[in-house]
Parts: structure tokens; C-alpha cells; sequence
């Protein structure tokens, strides 16, 4: 057989062979110059190299893809002429030298392959790469948090950031239109951050979330608050009075990727419609970065990393969320924005 690796013809055969992109004829060249030890041999190799696109989870296309670029080509109704063309065809044309086909069936065959390999390997593995770094980037940030929280701790007696005043007991943590009730973002404490300087605004901002915009630092000058929620990726521990550090658990969470809850279209939620995972990092299915009291942080695949495995996204007992749900013990943390 390494005679035969120096034909890159025969190579490409074999290779659509295992593809199943061969055709009769092609097929059946294959078998009859490679043993079936052989191809038992390659069939092995081929499932090594092929064996990423195995454990990838490929992105799913939006519903109704084809039917809305239909509907756009045809709401285009356009048309476009055919110019005549200045040379008259023959049968020559569309082939090479000596009337020679341009490309053979094998070799559209290996390119096809080519292609194949190419889709099936390298942009998975280019789309884990971008993932990988953009939770890495994530990380660094709640980490830059982390740190900025016990700059402020040592500023102020060991207080976590809490923004003056207390929360009304009817207000939202998330803006719901036309309810009629008073907002009080919950971000307001992390910003305490931003604007005393001991965390630069871009830290705020996931890069996995493509449509969050940082702000930048002249714009923080003036401003109470974030002005809009795309300027902030992150949520937050919510809490109804100032907090000391000494009083935290070391596994309490502080601070996380956006709760799923936060970007529901529609409230109240039920919460058996909610997703488990923040949607910031590889979708539902991935997982999210976690800020602790101890200011440590880390990736975890799902949101059960509270004190005894408390689901840092939801409250205990709570089945229908309509923005004005508070915690009602200690141990349960409840990440909103």
C-alpha cells in the first residue's frame, strides 16, 4: 500500500470511497486494488481523523430558514438579463487539451472530499476554538469583578457593594412593559464598581454575547446607573441590604452570566419554560462562568453551585416569575441583572 500513497488520484478514491461520496465505478476500482485488510485499515484511520465531528454539538438553524429566504428572493422580483455571448460554443468547449474533460470524476470526487473535511473538522473546531477563548475572556472578567470586590470591601469595613436605599417591596428587578411598576435594576450595586473606578467598564461585558456594548470610560462620568442593560452581561446576587464579607459563605455565588430568566420576551414566566443554563456561553446546552464570596470564579456546566446545590438562577418555591420575587433565606442566591 505505501506504493499506492504516492498516486494522489487513487488516494482521492479511496477517500470518497469511505466518504460515500464514490460513485459505481469508483467504488469498485477501489476494491479491486485494495485488500480487505486494507480497507478495514483506512476505514479505521478515516474514523479517527473524522472522530471530532462526533462530539461536536453544531449550531441549529433558525426555524423556517429556507421558507424566509424564499419569501426574500421573491419579494426582491427582480430579474437580470443574459448577455448573448461573443463566442460561439462548441464542443471543445469545457474541455481541456486534446478534448480532455476539465475536471475527471475522481478528482471532483477528492474535491468534494476536501470540502467535506474542510466543513466537518476545521470550522468546528475554529467555532469551539471562539468559544473557548470568549468563556476565557468571560472568566477574566468575573475575576477583574472579584478583585474589585475586595478593593471595595477593604474601602468600606468589609461591605460588599450595596447602592444606598432601600428596594421598594414593588419594584422590579427587570423593566416589564406597561406594568406600571417602579424598576430597580439590580446591576445598580455592581456599578458602585464602575464608577469608583476599581473595575474598568469593558469588564462588564461578555465578549459571548455579540449584541452587549461596553461603555467606555468618559461615558461613566454623570451616570447612576447603566444606562442600558446591553452595557452590562452579568447578574448579580440580589440582595435587600448591605452585606458583609466576614458574613458570606466562601461557595456563595456573587456573580454569573446572565440569567436566562432576564432575557425572556414575555412576563410572568412560568418556571418550567426556563432554560438551565445562561445563554451566554455555547447556548442552553453549555454552561456559564460563576463569581464566588471567596472571589474565586469558574466555569460550571449547570446553575446547581449555590450553598447545597442551589440553583443560582431560580428561587426555592417559586414556580411563576413576575419581577418582584425576593429571596427568603440566606443560602438561596437569585442571579437578575
Amino acid at each position: 500500500m505505501a506504493d499506492r500513497k504516492d498516486n494522489p488520484e487513487l488516494m482521492a478514491d479511496l477517500l470518497g470511497y469511505h466518504l460515500g461520496l464514490a460513485d459505481e465505478e469508483t467504488r469498485a476500482r477501489v476494491e479491486r486494488e485494495f485488500s480487505a485488510q486494507e480497507l478495514a485499515a483506512a476505514r479505521d484511520t478515516a474514523s479517527k481523523v473524522l472522530s471530532p465531528l462526533d462530539s461536536d454539538s453544531p449550531m441549529q438553524p433558525p426555524p423556517k430558514l429556507v421558507d424566509n429566504i424564499m419569501a426574500r428572493v421573491d419579494a426582491l422580483n427582480a430579474t437580470f438579463p443574459l448577455k448573448r455571448p461573443a463566442v460561439r460554443m462548441t464542443p471543445e468547449h469545457g474541455r481541456g487539451g486534446a478534448g480532455r474533460p476539465l475536471m475527471r470524476m475522481r478528482e471532483l470526487v477528492g474535491l468534494a472530499a476536501a470540502i467535506a473535511l474542510f466543513l466537518g473538522v476545521f470550522m468546528p473546531g475554529y467555532r469551539n476554538a471562539r468559544l473557548a477563548q470568549q468563556q476565557g475572556t468571560c472568566l477574566d472578567n468575573l475575576r477583574q469583578m472579584g478583585n474589585a470586590y475586595g478593593a471595595y470591601a477593604a474601602m468600606f469595613e468589609d461591605q460588599t457593594p450595596f447602592a444606598s436605599g432601600p428596594l421598594p417591596p414593588n419594584a422590579s428587578w427587570r423593566r416589564v412593559a406597561n406594568s406600571g411598576l417602579p424598576v430597580a435594576p439590580n446591576s445598580r450595586h455592581s456599578w458602585l464598581l464602575v464608577v469608583g473606578k476599581l473595575v474598568p467598564p469593558n469588564a462588564t461585558v461578555c465578549p459571548g454575547r455579540e449584541n452587549d456594548r461596553p461603555l467606555t470610560v468618559d461615558a461613566v462620568r454623570g451616570l447612576e446607573g447603566f444606562p442600558d442593560p446591553r452595557n452590562n452581561s452579568y447578574a448579580t446576587n440580589l440582595v435587600t441590604k448591605p452585606q458583609r464579607r466576614a458574613d458570606l459563605d466562601s461557595n456563595s455565588p456573587l456573580m454569573g452570566d446572565m440569567n436566562p430568566l432576564a432575557e425572556m420576551q414575555t412576563f410572568p414566566v412560568d418556571a418550567s419554560q426556563l432554560p438551565p443554563n445562561s445563554r451566554s456561553h455555547g447556548g442552553t446546552r453549555g454552561g456559564q462562568n460563576v463569581l464566588y464570596a471567596d472571589f474565586s470564579a469558574r466555569f460550571v456546566r449547570n446553575p446547581n453551585v449555590g450553598i447545597e446545590n442551589d440553583d443560582i438562577y431560580r428561587l426555592i418555591g417559586v414556580q411563576e416569575y413576575t419581577g418582584r420575587e425576593r429571596p427568603t433565606l440566606r443560602s438561596d442566591a437569585f442571579l437578575v441583572p
